[in-house]
């Protein structure tokens, strides 16, 4: 792309968007537990909550933790592709993103293990299209 295509795109997404950049995060805090946004495993057997059970690992790259009992353990370990899911926990319970995860590594914790597993796409319900 040349410079000037690049400036011309910047000025039309400053008209269409306005001159403010929104970040794509912010932290919030949410009194414990929270009760705005559940948090679903998808892709070791049947979909389940994880609401509680998860935890981010690792910022570069970015990974996730996920407590899992000992009889997920086997799936966990195959190599299956999984994802995260966050919907609303109210009203239509609406999705808003997922997070698409690929195996790390298990860790023991006590009787269970800590699943790790690294991002590899996302995407984002919670913007327009044109604002992705």
């Amino acid at each position: 792309m040349t410079y000037i295509a690049k400036q011309a795109r910047e000025t039309l997404k400053r008209l269409v968007f306005g001159s403010a950049a929104v970040p794509q995060q912010c932290g919030i805090g949410l009194r414990d537990p929270q009760s705005e946004v559940s948090v679903w495993l998808h892709g070791f057997g049947p979909p389940r909550d994880v609401t509680y059970r998860n935890v981010v690992a690792a910022a570069r790259p970015f990974t996730i933790g996920v407590g899992l009992e000992q009889d997920d353990r086997a799936v966990a370990i195959n190599g299956t592709p999984a994802s995260l899911e966050f919907r609303e926990r109210g009203g239509e319970q609406h999705r808003l993103g997922e997070i698409y995860l690929g195996p790390a590594d298990l860790v023991p914790v006590g009787e269970y293990k800590l699943c790790l597993l690294r991002a590899q796409r996302c995407r984002n319900y919670c913007l327009p299209r044109p604002r992705l």
